[in-house]
């Protein structure tokens, strides 16, 4: 069985780019990424791997008519 690759940091989850290990020798989590740029390298507190979003609208069938009922935004 092929190992699924580490989750990508939050920095680099928004640029999307390759959140790589970090540097030879350094002691903390920090990804390559983060510590040339001197960014606090944060990572997701769970994984959401494989999850599907929720989806806002629903669409319903009552007495052959289609109504749409949407959720409210936050």
């Amino acid at each position: 069985q092929k190992k699924k690759p580490p989750l990508a940091c939050l920095f680099c989850r928004g640029r999307k780019i390759a959140c790589g290990p970090p540097m030879p020798g350094s002691r903390d989590k920090t990804c390559n990424q983060c510590q040339r740029r001197s960014l606090k390298c944060e990572y997701p507190s769970e994984s959401r791997r494989g999850m599907r979003k929720k989806k806002a609208a629903l669409n319903v069938k009552l007495s052959g008519a289609k109504v749409t009922v949407k959720a409210p935004k936050p």
